[in-house]
Order: structure tokens, then C-alpha cells, then sequence
């Protein structure tokens, strides 16, 4: 378990995917959409959590319109 700190002001992926609870792979592909932006240092690519924040309160990441059209097939 990684220990989060209330002055950490960047974060690495895996600890971004960590606070979301989704996978890591799920959030490689949110930084390729440009859903999220990471910060390069070097060869790291670390995220803010004021973005993360941002983000989890933003309304267009909810249930993606394929997933939404599958659960509707599924009542008929």
C-alpha cells in the first residue's frame, strides 16, 4: 500500500489508479484520451491530484455510452 501524503502534490499512475479505484491499464488509457494530463519529470509521467480531483467531480466520465448500450440490450 502506498502511503498518500496531504502535501503530495504529484502522483505516479499506479498511486492515481489507486485513489480511482481502477486499474492501471484503465488509466494509461484516460491519459491517451487526454481525459487526463500528466506532468513529465524526466521519464516519469506524474499526475496532479488537484486533476484527479477535478476529474472524479467532472460529470463526463460517467458509464461510457458502449457500456451504456450493452446494460440497455440486456433488459430487452
Amino acid at each position: 500500500m502506498v502511503k498518500e501524503s496531504a502535501r503530495t502534490i504529484l502522483v505516479s499512475r499506479r498511486e492515481a489508479a489507486s485513489m480511482l479505484g481502477i486499474s492501471n491499464r484503465t488509466m494509461t488509457n484516460l491519459i491517451s484520451a487526454g481525459e487526463l494530463e500528466p506532468v513529465c519529470i524526466g521519464s516519469r509521467r506524474l499526475l496532479k491530484r488537484e486533476d484527479l480531483l477535478k476529474f472524479v467531480e467532472s460529470s463526463h466520465h460517467t458509464t461510457s455510452p458502449q457500456r451504456r448500450n450493452r446494460k440497455a440490450a440486456k433488459r430487452i
